[in-house]
């Protein structure tokens, strides 16, 4: 099997799972896999592909500037993934299990500190959209991820991983804003209405410009 074709392979069963298994599958074990498979994928890129960057321009920056430009692209995305998945990972996704645990048993949902699930959510959606803004531009400083004529076998690597990494980075984001977030939502307003009923009360109450 070509690395092309395994590539292919994979894309193919990866679009499998998460159009047909994972909209399934309990709310813990999205998060499961997301953490697992995307976090760790995540970081573990972030840190290679710094790497390769520092390679590639001290070779090619000289006559590719745009590299420059796109290593820059780069760390942004990087400062702002990583604080992104830590606030996923140690605030919004363990709620999300205890509430899935507690409404499954019948138990009544302790109140988050962030109000409501929708907060967080907001939040992270935002988020989001940054990251694949920045995406569009790193696409868009390396011409769609084309290697120039003179570029050596690091410059193909960088590139063809960069390519990896936004594929992956949407399947992700996928995930989490049509699949994980509206099924959170959705399981919060059933089992704990009071907590929305609140939020809609204080909002009509808040006293705006003051």
């Amino acid at each position: 099997m070509t690395y092309v074709t395994a590539r292919v392979e994979k894309r193919l069963y990866t679009t499998l799972v998460i159009k047909t298994l994972l909209p399934q599958e309990p709310l813990t074990t999205l998060t499961e896999h997301i953490i697992y498979t995307h976090h760790s994928f995540t970081r573990q890129e972030l840190d290679r592909l710094g790497k390769l960057f520092d390679n590639v321009c001290s070779r090619h920056g000289e006559n590719h500037q745009e590299l420059f430009e796109a290593q820059k692209t780069f760390y942004q995305l990087k400062q702002d993934l990583i604080p992104h998945m830590l606030k996923e990972e140690q605030v919004l996704f363990p709620y999300i299990t205890r509430m899935e645990e507690d409404a499954g048993e019948g138990r009544a949902i302790p109140p988050p500190f962030f109000g409501t699930a929708p907060n967080p959510v907001r939040m992270m959606m935002t988020e989001h959209d940054t990251a694949g803004d920045l995406l569009q531009q790193l696409r868009g400083i390396t011409n769609g991820y084309i290697t120039p004529p003179d570029g050596c076998v690091s410059f193909q690597t960088l590139y063809q991983a960069l390519a990896a990494f936004e594929a992956d980075l949407h399947q992700h984001i996928h995930l989490e804003n049509n699949i994980l977030f509206p099924r959170a939502v959705e399981m919060e307003e059933t089992s704990a209405p009071d907590f929305h009923k609140s939020a809609d009360e204080f909002n009509e109450h808040r006293c705006f410009g003051h």
